[in-house]
C-alpha cells in the first residue's frame, strides 16, 4: 500500500470541497451544504406530485448517517457536479453508499465513533472495485443496474484521483460482460421463436377491451384515465409527456391541397428543458377519436381549471369561496364545500374525522350547531396543496401552470373509497395510470373489474411502454422507414428504435436460420436484386432448391443489405461489403442523403487512415486504405448513379 500524505490529502479533499459549496449555492440557493438531507426537487423538469430528496445515509443501515465527514463532503461535491435529474443524482447516491459500505465492511478493527477519522482514501484499490461489483450484483439482478451503478461508483474513484485525493489509477474491467447483460435485459427480443417477444406487444383483445369500456363507462375517474391510455396508444406519447399535455393540444393548418392537418402540442421528456412545444402529427384515421377525446377532457375538467386559477392567484391558500377570512362557517356549509356528502346528522361525520386527524381545527359550538373559522380553515387546507403549482418547469423563468394542463384533477377524485375535495386541484400522475391498469393490493386492474380477457382466458395486461412498442411495430411492418418511426416517437437515433422497440427486427430476432429461410424465399419471390437470383431463375425446378442450400449457408446484415459470407466461412474483404460481389439487396438501396452521408464519413475516415499511413511508413496501414479506398469508390459510384437517373 502506498505512503500518504495525510496532510496533502486533507489539503486537496478541503480544496475540492470548497468548490462543492460554491456550486450548492448555485444549484440549491436556500439549503445548507452540510445538511444530511437534500431537497433535490428543484432538478426536476415535470411536476410529478411527489418530494425528491437525497439521504446521505449509510446503505446496510438507513437510519444511521455515514460517518465520515470527509467522504460525505467529497460525496456530495461530485454528485453537484453531476446534478442534472434528481433520478441520476439518486442512482450516483446509492453507488457511493454501497462503495461506503464495502470500505467500511473491511476493517473491523475500527469501531463507529473511529470511522469517523478512518483514511479510507488509502484503501481505494482494483481488488476493491471486484468486492463493490460483487455487493451491486447481490443487490441487484439486471445486468444493465449492476453496470450502471459500479460505474458510477468507479468515476467517483477517477473523480478523487483527478483531484489528487487518492493516487493509484484503478483501471478496472467489469466482470459483468456486455453480451450477459445483453442476455438478461433482451431476452425476450433475442427469442428465435419469437414468443417471448410478442408480449412486448398489446393484444388486440386488451386495445377492444379498453375501447369498450371507455364508451360504456359513466365513472368519470375511469372516463378519464382511459382517456390518457388511448391517447398513447394513438399517439406513441410516452405517459409523462402525455400527463403534462396543454389544455389547448390540438392544433390545425392547411396542406398544400386544402386540406386540413392536425397535430398534438407536447414537451417532450428527452430533451433539453427551455425549448419551446413539440408538435406530433396525428394520423388521419386517428384524428376524429382524439378531438373527441381532448374536447370531452376539456369540459369535464373546466371547474377544475377555474379552482386551479384560484389557487394560482392565491399563493399558500385555499379560499372558500363565498366566504371572508373573518367569517365563520357552519359545518354543514364547509363539509359541502370539501365534498364530503350530505348526511342527517348535524355533527357531520367525515368533518370531524379530519378535526380528530388534526387537518382542520377545532370548531366552536353555539346552539347545537359548530362553526369553523374561515381563516383557520384555510390555512389547515393550504398544507395539502402541492409545493408546486405548475406541472412543466421550462427552466426560463416560466412554467407550464396546473389550469394550463389538460390532465388535472380534485384531491382524491381517483381514488374510488375517499371523497375527492374540489378546492385542492392536483395533475393526473402516472402511479395513479398505472394502479388502474396493473391494480394493487387495495384495488383491482380495469381488466380485471371488466373482465377483460385473452384468446385463452387469462386477463389482460397493459403498460403504456407497450403502446409506444405496438407503434412503432405496426409502423415498421406497414413499410415506414426507420429514420421516419424514430422523428415520429422523438429519438434522435434510430439505431435506439431499433433496439429498443423493434421486437421482431431481422437484426435482433432472427437466428441465423431463420435469416437463410427469410433470404431463400425472397429469392424465390424474385425480390433479390443480385447474380444468385439469376442463376437460380435458370436452373429447373428441381435444381433450385439445392442449389439455395448449397449456395447460401449463411448471412450477416450489413448496413447495405445482406451478405453470404461471413468470418465462419471466411472473407478477404474483413466483412467491408460495399462493393463486395457476394452482398445481396434486398428491397431499396439507400437514398441520395444517406449516400452522402456516408461519402463524407469515409472521407474524412479516408484522411485519418492516410494520416497514419504516413506516419507509420506506409507499410502497416497499406491493406487496410485500400479497403476504404474500395468502399469511398463505391459510394461515389452509387451516388454518381443515382443522382444520373434523377436528372
Amino acid at each position: 500500500m502506498q505512503d500518504f500524505d495525510k496532510k496533502t490529502v486533507l489539503a486537496a479533499i478541503a480544496k475540492t470541497v470548497e468548490m462543492g459549496q460554491r456550486q450548492f449555492q448555485h444549484k440549491f440557493p436556500g439549503q445548507s451544504f452540510e445538511s444530511m438531507r437534500w431537497d433535490i426537487n428543484g432538478l426536476e423538469y415535470r411536476n410529478t406530485g411527489r418530494r425528491f430528496f437525497l439521504n446521505f445515509n449509510c446503505h446496510a443501515n438507513p437510519k444511521q448517517v455515514i460517518p465520515n465527514q470527509h467522504y460525505v463532503n467529497l460525496a456530495k461535491t461530485w454528485l453537484l457536479f453531476h446534478a442534472t435529474s434528481t433520478g441520476r443524482m439518486t442512482h450516483r447516491l446509492t453507488a457511493l453508499q454501497v462503495l461506503w459500505q464495502v470500505l467500511s465492511s473491511n476493517q473491523n478493527d475500527y469501531q463507529d465513533e473511529q470511522l469517523q477519522s478512518f483514511p479510507w482514501w488509502e484503501y481505494l484499490c482494483k481488488p476493491l472495485m471486484t468486492q463493490v461489483e460483487d455487493r451491486m450484483r447481490g443487490l441487484w439482478t439486471t445486468g444493465a443496474t449492476i453496470c450502471e451503478h459500479t460505474k458510477y461508483a468507479l468515476a467517483f474513484i477517477h473523480f478523487l484521483e483527478t483531484q489528487q485525493i487518492c493516487f493509484t489509477r484503478i483501471e478496472y474491467d467489469l466482470i459483468t460482460p456486455y453480451g450477459w447483460r445483453k442476455e438478461n435485459n433482451f431476452a425476450a427480443r433475442e427469442d428465435k421463436n419469437g414468443a417471448e417477444a410478442t408480449k412486448k406487444l398489446l393484444s388486440e383483445q386488451a386495445i377492444k377491451g379498453l375501447g369498450q369500456v371507455y364508451r360504456l363507462t359513466t365513472d368519470p375517474a375511469e372516463h378519464l384515465l382511459l382517456a390518457i391510455v388511448i391517447i398513447v396508444l394513438l399517439t406513441g406519447l410516452r405517459i409523462g409527456e402525455a400527463l403534462t399535455l396543454p389544455e389547448h393540444c390540438i392544433i390545425r393548418k392547411r396542406n398544400q391541397q386544402g386540406n386540413w392537418e392536425y397535430g398534438l402540442r407536447f414537451y417532450e421528456e428527452k430533451k433539453h428543458p427551455g425549448q419551446t412545444l413539440a408538435v406530433k402529427p396525428l394520423l388521419p384515421n386517428t384524428v376524429e377519436l382524439i378531438l373527441q377525446i381532448v374536447g370531452n377532457i376539456q369540459k369535464m375538467t373546466a371547474p377544475w381549471r377555474q379552482q386551479a386559477v384560484v389557487l394560482e392567484n392565491n399563493s399558500g391558500r385555499v379560499p372558500l369561496p363565498g366566504f371572508e377570512n373573518q367569517q365563520l362557517i357552519e359545518s354543514r356549509e364547509l363539509a359541502a364545500l370539501l365534498g364530503f356528502k350530505q348526511r342527517a346528522e348535524k355533527r357531520h361525520y367525515h368533518l370531524f374525522q379530519w378535526v380528530e386527524k388534526g387537518k382542520l381545527p377545532e370548531p366552536k359550538q353555539s346552539d347545537d350547531r359548530f362553526y369553523f373559522s374561515v381563516l383557520e380553515v384555510e390555512q389547515s387546507l393550504a398544507e395539502h396543496l402541492l409545493d408546486q403549482l405548475w406541472t412543466v418547469n421550462l427552466r426560463t423563468g416560466k412554467y407550464q401552470l396546473l389550469s394550463e394542463t389538460l390532465f388535472i384533477v380534485p384531491a382524491n377524485f381517483l381514488h374510488k373509497r375517499w371523497n375527492s375535495h374540489p378546492l385542492i386541484i392536483r395533475p393526473v400522475q402516472y402511479d395513479q395510470v398505472y394502479f388502474f391498469l396493473s391494480g394493487s393490493k387495495s384495488s383491482r386492474s380495469v381488466f380485471e373489474r371488466y373482465n377483460i380477457c385473452e384468446a385463452d382466458g387469462t386477463l389482460c395486461q397493459l403498460h403504456t411502454r407497450q403502446a409506444r412498442t405496438t407503434m412503432v411495430t405496426i409502423a415498421h411492418e406497414g413499410g415506414a422507414s426507420l429514420d421516419d418511426i424514430a422523428r415520429w416517437i422523438g429519438h434522435r437515433n434510430s439505431q435506439t428504435t431499433e433496439v429498443s422497440y423493434l421486437v421482431k427486427s431481422p437484426h435482433k430476432s432472427l437466428s441465423m436460420r431463420d435469416r437463410v429461410q427469410q433470404m431463400h424465399e425472397a429469392i424465390r419471390q424474385g425480390r433479390v436484386n443480385h447474380t444468385i437470383t439469376r442463376i437460380y431463375e435458370s436452373l429447373s425446378m428441381d435444381e433450385r432448391e439445392v442449389f439455395l442450400q448449397a449456395e447460401l449457408l449463411v448471412l450477416h446484415v450489413t448496413q447495405w443489405n445482406y451478405c453470404k459470407r461471413n468470418f465462419v466461412i471466411g472473407c478477404d474483404r474483413h466483412l467491408f461489403c460495399p462493393g463486395c460481389p457476394d452482398q445481396i439487396e434486398v428491397g431499396e438501396k439507400p437514398d441520395t442523403e444517406s449516400l452522402e452521408q456516408i461519402r463524407d464519413g469515409l472521407q474524412l475516415t479516408l484522411q485519418e487512415a492516410q494520416n497514419q499511413a504516413i506516419a507509420l511508413g506506409g507499410q502497416i496501414a497499406g491493406p487496410q486504405l485500400r479497403l476504404w479506398q474500395q468502399m469511398s469508390n463505391y459510394v461515389e459510384a452509387s451516388l454518381s448513379s443515382k443522382q444520373g437517373s434523377s436528372a
